[in-house]
């Protein structure tokens, strides 16, 4: 899960779905709104984040992690702000 928490800048999140299509410039994006979330599933499509150059976005990263009968546990993340 990466959610937005802030985001005044132009940045986008990009995502394809092999790197394949990447290469091909075959790339989707959206401007991710403050208060907003995007889960990515392990080993789904190919993302990344265009950089910002004007403004600022804060965002928490989270994974989850789900073994058998185990309960999901969050696993610790460094935060990035861009």
């Amino acid at each position: 899960l990466v959610y937005t928490l802030e985001n005044s800048s132009d940045s986008v999140t990009r995502w394809s779905p092999s790197h394949l299509h990447v290469l091909r410039n075959e790339i989707q994006q959206v401007w991710t709104a403050p208060n907003s979330g995007l889960l990515l599933q392990a080993g789904g499509a190919v993302h990344m984040v265009k950089e910002v150059t004007v403004g600022h976005r804060s965002v928490l990263k989270m994974a989850f992690e789900n073994c058998d009968d185990k309960p999901i546990m969050p696993q610790k993340m460094p935060i990035h702000h861009h």
